[in-house]
């Protein structure tokens, strides 16, 4: 999503990762910005907490408590309670609801389409990413071993490796039998 969205009484700009209101503006980390846009994208509905996590933190392995940790801020940042929530409601057992009003800033309902595409666009983006410096350090790390290997073949000082043993009899050189 490019564009602002109003979610109740906050508007939210997630090309920055910020969230203000009343002229004052809030950073927010970019997974936290996620998890609002993901509930933004679905507002009055229960996303349960795999679907959250498949959204926010496709092909990784996270514990239910990053997205605690990123609900936790939300409710910081947007002055909510878990008690009495009026922007986000736990649903013990099933997920999380955005209870507040979400409207884009052109005045419509934002497209429920609009913003897990580019929740999905820039986790895959940083996924490429990630991958792309895993090849590059697998291979780093494969000609670093090829060379040492090598190097420690090609070592004039090294002994050549015994591919026979002679056993010569023993000649008793002094003049004392024992």
């Amino acid at each position: 999503m490019d564009g602002q969205i109003q979610v109740g009484p906050w508007l939210v700009e997630p090309r920055l990762n910020i969230v203000s209101r009343n002229g004052t503006a809030v950073h927010l980390e970019p997974k936290v910005m996620e998890v609002l846009l993901c509930l933004a994208a679905h507002p009055g509905d229960v996303l349960s907490k795999e679907e959250l996590l498949k959204a926010v933190w496709p092909d990784t392995f996270v514990t239910d408590d990053a997205l605690t940790h990123c609900i936790s801020d939300l409710r910081r940042v947007l002055e909510d309670d878990a008690r009495e929530p009026r922007v986000i409601q736990t649903i013990p057992k099933r997920g999380y609801r955005l209870v507040a009003s979400v409207v884009a800033t052109n005045g419509t309902q934002p497209s429920t389409r609009t913003v897990p595409t580019t929740v999905t666009g820039a986790v895959t983006r940083r996924v490429r990413r990630l991958r792309t410096w895993a090849a590059v350090g697998g291979v780093v790390l494969l000609v670093v071993l090829v060379v040492a290997l090598r190097g420690r073949r090609a070592d004039p000082g090294a002994l050549p490796p015994i591919h026979s043993l002679a056993v010569l009899p023993l000649q008793n050189l002094s003049a004392d039998p024992a």
